[in-house]
């Protein structure tokens, strides 16, 4: 195990070495490939305590990651290739680190309009990557050609998870609007389910937990991401939301015909 992660931190070495010095689609796609599966360091407050929940495979703050700003004022969560590149950067600052995959960000950045991604090696490379990115990263690159990635939107309204789903957001106030999409790649049918809510962690849990049962049965697997990620406002642009929180509302309000 530590002989494949002395590997993968030289394989992901090489790979910024490569991007520096020669800028382009090929090197950043030798990036991608090293980012999914390696070691990263993010900087933290040395005086509190950041875990990591395995089962549900996300980050639980109980601070908040080192955030920097880039020229334009946006922010980012600094994160590092090595403990090298780490102390380029904490050296002056009374900061501990955390191990972290760049999957832990995408729950972490699910939702956050203030903060735009993170950066890579600030101090060297400095490379940034947002939400939509990530996404690409550990949804699309399990396809051999990214070119085989077909989205549809599913128009049917009694399909059984619009259906099943329709019922359970007419309990949860928290989500405005939900699309579902069929997800195609190397002819491997999945779904992708984009939810509107100011809460899209809490109600992603919900409604996995909700879902499970249903889409084992019948042998699908549902995504789920955030109408407020760059990913999720780009594919929803010019359809039209199987659930919507306001129009139930408003077909409760007024009177039947």
């Amino acid at each position: 195990m530590e002989r494949k992660s002395t590997k993968d931190a030289s394989a992901l070495r090489i790979a910024l070495e490569n991007l520096q010095n020669h800028p382009c689609k090929a090197s950043e796609v030798e990036l991608y490939a090293c980012l999914k599966d390696a070691q990263l360091y993010a900087p933290v407050h040395p005086n509190q305590h950041t875990s990591k929940n395995h089962n549900a495979n996300v980050l639980e703050l109980a601070t908040d990651f080192m955030m920097v700003l880039d020229a334009s004022n946006d922010l980012y969560y600094p994160i590092f290739s090595s403990k090298e590149e780490l102390l380029k950067f904490t050296s002056e600052l009374q900061l501990g680190y955390m191990k972290v995959r760049l999957q832990d960000y995408e729950s972490l950045l699910h939702g956050q309009k203030e903060v735009k991604g993170v950066v890579l090696d600030k101090e060297s490379v400095n490379y940034s990557l947002c939400l939509e990115d990530i996404l690409h990263i550990y949804h699309h690159v399990q396809c051999s050609d990214i070119t085989n990635l077909e989205i549809r939107e599913i128009k049917d309204p009694n399909h059984y998870i619009k259906e099943e789903l329709v019922r359970l957001f007419s309990k949860m106030p928290q989500v405005r609007a939900a699309y579902l999409h069929e997800l195609y790649c190397d002819k491997q049918a999945s779904y992708l389910l984009i939810i509107d809510s100011d809460t899209f962690d809490d109600v992603a849990q919900q409604v996995s937990d909700f879902l499970y049962p249903l889409t084992y049965e019948n042998g699908d697997h549902v995504e789920l991401i955030a109408l407020a990620s760059r990913f999720g406002e780009k594919i929803t642009r010019e359809v039209t939301p199987f659930y919507e929180r306001k129009q139930r509302l408003l077909h409760i309000l007024l009177p039947k015909e």
